[in-house]
Order: C-alpha cells, then sequence, then structure tokens
C-alpha cells in the first residue's frame, strides 16, 4: 500500500503459477505410478514366497486369489478368481461382472486354468477397459509362474513315483532270489527222498508234497 499526493495505492506482483502446477500434478501422477509399481512388486514377492514354501498346489493358488487384489489400481472394488481344473478359489466376497481381465493358466503346452480379475463397478476406461496395462502384465506373470510350477511339480511327483517303482522291482528282485536259493535246495532233497522211499508209501507222498509245494514256491 502506498499513499501519494493524499491517494492510496497498491503495488503488486502477480507470479504465473501454471507452470509450478504442472510440474506439482506431474510429480503426483509420478508418484502414484511409483506406488502402484511397489504394490505389484510385493504381490509378486509374496506369490514367490507361496510358491517357494508350500508344497500342495491347492494353497498356492488360494493365495494368488487373496494377493492378487490390493495391486489392483482400484483394490476396494476388485475380486479375484483362480480356476484350475476343477478346482475354484476365491477371494471372498468374490463378484463376476462384465469388468474382467484374465490370464491363462497353460501347463506343458495345454490350458489348465485362469487367473482373473473382476471390478464390481465401472470405471474409467484406460488401457484395456477399466485396467490398465501394468495389471494386464502382472497377473500374465502370475499365470505363467503357476503354470510353470505345476508342470515343476507334476515332472518331480513323475520322476519319484518311477523311483519308487524301480525300489519295489528291485526289492521284489532281491527277495525272490533270496527264497529260490533256499527252495532249490528244498526241491533238490525232495528229488533224494523219492529215491529213497518207496512208490506208494505214505513218506513216498511226504516228499512228493515237499516237491510240489517248493515249485508252487
Amino acid at each position: 500500500e502506498v499513499r501519494l499526493d493524499g491517494k492510496r495505492l497498491f503495488a503488486g506482483v502477480i507470479h504465473d503459477t501454471t507452470k509450478r502446477k504442472e510440474n506439482q500434478e506431474e510429480k503426483d501422477r509420478l508418484l502414484q505410478h511409483l506406488n502402484k509399481r511397489n504394490l505389484e512388486i510385493t504381490c509378486l514377492y509374496r506369490v514367490n514366497e507361496s510358491i517357494r514354501t508350500k508344497e500342495i498346489i491347492s494353497e498356492i493358488l488360494q493365495d494368488v486369489a487373496k494377493l492378487i487384489r490390493p495391486a489392483c489400481l482400484y483394490p476396494e472394488i476388485a475380486r479375484s478368481r483362480v480356476r484350475f481344473d476343477a478346482e475354484v478359489f476365491i477371494d471372498e466376497p468374490f463378484v463376476e461382472t462384465e469388468w474382467r481381465l484374465g490370464a491363462d493358466i497353460v501347463v506343458a503346452g495345454r490350458k489348465r486354468g485362469t487367473v482373473e480379475v473382476f471390478y464390481m463397478e465401472e470405471r474409467p476406461t484406460l488401457d484395456e477397459g477399466p485396467f490398465l496395462k501394468e495389471e494386464r502384465d502382472l497377473i500374465n506373470v502370475i499365470a505363467s509362474a503357476l503354470g510353470e510350477t505345476v508342470e515343476r511339480r507334476e515332472a518331480q511327483a513323475k520322476v519319484i513315483h518311477a523311483s519308487k517303482l524301480a525300489s519295489i522291482g528291485e526289492l521284489a528282485a532281491g527277495v525272490g532270489h533270496e527264497i529260490n536259493n533256499p527252495v532249490n535246495g528244498i526241491m533238490n532233497c525232495a528229488d533224494i527222498l523219492l529215491k529213497q522211499f518207496p512208490a506208494g508209501s505214505k513218506n513216498y507222498q511226504f516228499a512228493e508234497l515237499v516237491k510240489s509245494e517248493a515249485e508252487r514256491i
């Protein structure tokens, strides 16, 4: 405020804040993007930990169904579902809507299931409906990891099963060998006895019975 010749005047400086606002908006956008990526990385880390620490596939799939939602752009209205073979794993309470994003779980070249995310309400159109490209990438990676995990576990199970069968075969061969040797001795002794007893005698019949039973063994 200035008074000059009895007049009351004001002097002021005007600053154009347009650029500053644009910079702040860009900063906020990048920060939001960074937070979103951190949520996705956390989701992938926890999925990997479930795969690493749990042996039962159904437990891993149930974990995945619960871990996806927090990594979505709108987690408060997101619901997820994992379907594998005849089993279904959901994030309670589950709602199936038209706003869906999904990826196939492929095992050894064959589709075995899907990883899906649904929004319960309509949202502004982004890269894929209300979903971001990063969300598509996230569930693709998760579906791929699940497929690889199942394929690896099933291959390991086949190897273990084959190993068990081989062990049983070796055991059977060993037992057979251990039984055959003494039984052959019994049969040889029975042949000697048959030559020593008169045909038709009770001792002869006993010797015949010993030989026939030994042959059956």
